[in-house]
């Protein structure tokens, strides 16, 4: 076939997804059309799929503001391969994030290192169901998890809203995030890639939020959350930074650690800030 078809998004929001006329594979170069070159012998990063966030408060509106059959439409309109935009990748928050609902909490409020405290009781109550029913209308379904703050009596500053995760607390932390995984798996539900730390160079005083350096992050990897979840049994990945596009500097020092980098899929990166240039400057570097 060498017919396309066209959609277009604007960042003026004029045009969202709107149709636009076909156009078809030509070898003439007086066309006036941009030249797409496909060099299908040079490989870069694969291509699993597009998606968005599925915060708390996304997962309670849609999980409890909505009836089955309007929420059953919207899931079908975001995922649904054939039918709808066939979503396939989802990112959630560990705890609570900037978007929640009813306050901020985590899996482990009160200060218990033996952890026997952890619990999903509010995961279960809509995230995770709603993540089940997500993946029966997408069964490719990819799901990215990462916390914006370790619980409060871990840190330095005793508050989910900055500071940074004691040293002290590193293991505890490791097994925090070890056991969201494995809770999430006997609900069902499997988290296929894991980042330490949302945006780990912003602290808020609004909201949970945790400062990390690369030395913190490459020495949490490395010591901690990479040998406990290779010591769990879990193959779920670790991605580092998890932060934007104009820090590049970050991800390279969390992986010039050859410990941290013997743990780590790939590096994450946000939009807000920097150009994707970024991504490959450590491409480059870390090809693998």
């Amino acid at each position: 076939m060498n017919q396309i078809e066209v959609f277009l998004t604007t960042p003026d929001k004029k045009c969202l997804l709107a149709r636009q006329p076909e156009i078809r594979w030509s070898a003439d170069a007086s066309s006036g059309l941009p030249m797409l070159v496909v060099e299908p012998t040079k490989l870069l990063q694969p291509f699993l799929g597009v998606g968005a966030a599925l915060t708390d408060s996304s997962a309670w509106l849609l999980a409890k503001s909505m009836n089955p059959k309007e929420r059953r439409v919207a899931l079908m309109a975001l995922f649904d391969s054939k039918k709808g935009n066939g979503f396939s990748v989802v990112r959630i928050c560990i705890g609570a994030s900037d978007f929640s609902v009813g306050g901020s909490y985590t899996c482990c409020d009160t200060p218990d290192p033996t952890l026997e405290k952890f619990t999903l009781e509010r995961e279960r109550a809509y995230l995770l169901p709603l993540l089940r029913e997500i993946k029966k209308i997408q069964p490719k379904l990819t799901i990215i998890a990462s916390p914006w703050s370790a619980p409060a009596w871990m840190k330095t500053s005793k508050s989910l809203n900055g500071g940074w995760l004691d040293w002290a607390h590193y293991e505890n932390f490791a097994r925090y995030l070890v056991k969201f995984v494995q809770g999430c798996a006997a609900e069902g539900v499997k988290i296929d890639y894991l980042t330490p730390q949302n945006e780990p160079r912003h602290e808020s005083n609004m909201y949970p939020s945790m400062r990390m350096e690369p030395s913190d992050q490459s020495r949490f990897i490395g010591e901690n959350l990479g040998p406990q979840l290779q010591k769990a049994g879990l193959r779920t990945k670790i991605l580092c930074w998890d932060h934007n596009w104009d820090a590049p500097e970050f991800p390279l020092g969390v992986l010039e650690n050859e410990r941290a980098r013997k743990f780590i899929t790939g590096t994450a990166f946000h939009g807000y800030a920097g150009t994707p240039e970024a991504q490959e400057k450590v491409r480059a570097v870390y090809p693998e």
